[in-house]
């Protein structure tokens, strides 16, 4: 048996210290998101070894950066991670020995949950400036009396689609300040700022208030969480969308609130030359929404809309003090982005001023991944060769939260990396048919194919156009969690995201309490947040 190469090894007061350098590093944690979320390291990132190659990139751009890798107890899945970043050329690796739990026994604090940072840094910005809040209960009265006001969901378009308060309009974080003034012309309408929970209506209340709209403005107090708790009911399928910002004035805007916040601007030539100089990890993102980066953006920019980035600002940067740039045609929405990121002070914020042309439409291929080719057949020929002698192993590596909302009938769920408990669950049966993989992320399952026909000693192919090419034929989807290879623990699961609607009151009550309590465990931390103080 060839022996792994041992990388170097760090203690946990080792990595302690390294968080309190000011120099640029990375903690990485390898496990898959479950995992992750039920003891972490408050500084550390979320890289599953899963996805490890296609998401190393982007988290992590400088390969020079110092980075400590670390699983739950030592359990080898680090040592893996430094095999697979060393291969794409990372050279300054070292792997935390014991994992989470030798910090743990340091007596260093550990976290549960996702996003610990900034959900701490969302409360914090509740208590410090006062933001204003309201209850369910009163939105509630509010609504049924007819009092002037618009109620603004502050989630992506594709959480509000999914479950909003009734009436509510779609205006992601970022888009708050600058859409505002067209969905509340009279300033005797109250504005009330929603997201699921707690962080972004808090964010996007005083981010209103910070940007000096003349109306009265409240966070709803537990969001769709405490309105479901409080026994109303949300609404699905909402489509109502803000009006795209007006140009001239979101310009002017945008500059006097760069000044009032103390916003850095960087322009395109000096971005050329830190770039050049490849000594620093820098970040560029367009803070806009989805659509509108996939409409035309400035070249290599990464989508990351701003309410997004501020509340999960560890998904989109790996590296602790590292340079973050943020481009938007209009300016306002990387300012207000900025001044959030800045206060935060995990990195060095600057908004790109003036904005470049934008002439790119596809999103730069950050992974720049050789991935093989792997064939592909059409749902048609899979349904018939489901419903012939030799039946293919159908194999879904969609997150679960997916495949739970449907898959097809008798298909497996699995994680990547996962082939040697694969063979033990099909048993006698593993490598005597085909395998056919679906999934939502191509690349993925091109890195997957070649791993699972090599563990099974059989032939492997991609369905092209995954489950929605297969509901596009006809064909019928099955619902639920029937045949997992493994633990359920690749994604922390939403409150809502769960079926039984006793466990989803629990775990909506559990997280805001989790929430909530953020501020005083964090205050105990090596995070030190710039000073807060409420607008004027």
């Amino acid at each position: 048996m060839t022996q792994r190469p041992t990388h170097p090894r760090t203690t946990a007061e080792e990595t302690r210290k390294l968080s309190e350098s000011g120099r640029e590093y990375a903690l990485l944690d390898v496990r898959d998101e479950g995992a992750f979320s039920q003891k972490r390291l408050m500084l550390a990132s979320c890289l599953p070894l899963s996805r490890l190659e296609l998401n190393c990139g982007a988290l992590v751009p400088r390969k020079s950066t110092p980075i400590v890798l670390m699983d739950g107890d030592g359990e080898g899945l680090a040592d893996i991670a430094a095999d697979r970043l060393a291969a794409r050329g990372y050279g300054d690796l070292r792997v935390l020995e014991g994992g989470v739990a030798a910090w743990e026994a340091a007596g260093f604090p550990v976290y549960s949950g996702v996003n610990v940072m900034t959900k701490a840094f969302g409360e914090i910005v509740h208590t410090r400036c006062k933001t204003p809040d309201i209850s369910a209960e009163k939105l509630h009265a509010w609504r049924a009396e007819g009092r002037n006001m618009v109620i603004l969901d502050s989630r992506p378009y594709s959480e509000y689609h999914a479950h909003t308060i009734p009436g509510s309009i779609s205006v992601p974080g970022a888009e708050l300040a600058a859409r505002v003034a067209a969905l509340a012309p009279d300033p005797d309408t109250t504005i009330v700022v929603n997201c699921a929970g707690r962080t972004r209506s808090i964010i996007g209340c005083q981010s209103l208030i910070n940007a000096g709209v003349p109306n009265q403005v409240y966070s709803l107090r537990n969001g769709t969480m405490g309105w479901k708790l409080a026994g109303f009911q949300v609404e699905t399928g909402a489509t109502r969308r803000a009006d795209p910002p007006a140009p001239d004035m979101t310009l002017a805007r945008a500059g006097e609130l760069a000044r009032q916040f103390d916003v850095q601007t960087l322009d395109p030539e000096r971005l050329t030359q830190m770039r050049a100089a490849r000594d620093r990890n820098i970040y560029l993102f367009d803070v806009r929404t989805p659509e509108d980066y996939a409409a035309g953006h400035v070249p290599g920019a990464l989508n990351a809309p701003g309410g997004q980035l501020v509340q999960a600002m560890d998904e989109y940067v790996g590296v602790r003090n590292a340079v973050v740039v943020l481009t938007d045609p209009l300016m306002l929405r990387a300012v207000m982005t900025a001044s959030w990121l800045a206060k935060i002070a995990q990195c060095e914020v600057y908004v790109l001023d003036p904005a470049p042309d934008a002439t790119e439409t596809a999103a730069p291929d950050i992974a720049g991944l050789d991935l093989p080719d792997v064939p592909t057949l059409s749902a048609r020929d899979l349904a018939a060769e489901l419903a012939g002698p030799q039946a293919p192993h159908v194999l879904d590596l969609s997150t679960s939260v997916q495949y739970r909302a449907g898959h097809i009938p008798g298909a497996l769920w699995m994680v990547r990396g996962r082939e040697a408990t694969l063979r033990a669950e099909l048993g006698d049966a593993a490598g005597t048919a085909p395998v056919v993989l679906c999934g939502p992320d191509k690349a993925l399952l091109q890195l997957a194919a070649p791993e699972i026909a090599t563990s099974l000693g059989t032939d492997v192919r991609l369905l092209d156009g995954g489950v929605d090419a297969w509901q596009a034929e006809g064909q019928p989807l099955e619902t639920g969690m029937q045949r997992p290879v493994g633990p359920i623990d690749d994604v922390w699961y939403k409150p809502y995201e769960l079926a039984d609607a006793g466990a989803e009151k629990q775990a909506a009550l559990d997280y805001l309490d989790w929430e909530i309590d953020l501020t005083e465990k964090v205050a105990r931390d090596t995070v030190a947040f710039r000073p807060l103080h409420p607008a004027g």
